[in-house]
């Protein structure tokens, strides 16, 4: 896992990470959208993180609920659809 204090994470992890969520796991699919939320390593985008948090949470990645919680109320419907 990143550390998001540290500096951004360097391409080979995030390339790595973005392989590991779109093949479903719930951790990565998590810090992808984390990462995404805050800009870390990867452009700011709201609606991406959206999408990353929300595949975790369904497979019950309580962290990712959580995080949801947050975030959620933080875009607009029409950004949340965009990041499907």
């Amino acid at each position: 896992s990143y550390a998001p204090a540290a500096a951004p994470p360097p391409p080979e992890y995030l390339a790595d990470l973005e392989t590991r969520a779109r093949a479903g796991e719930a951790a990565a699919q998590r810090e992808l959208g984390i990462l995404a939320y805050r800009g870390r390593g990867l452009p700011e985008d709201r609606a991406e993180a959206f999408k990353w948090l929300t595949l975790a949470a369904r497979q019950g990645d309580r962290q990712a609920e959580l995080s949801l919680e947050f975030i959620g109320p933080t875009i607009s419907t029409e950004q949340a659809y965009e990041g499907r």
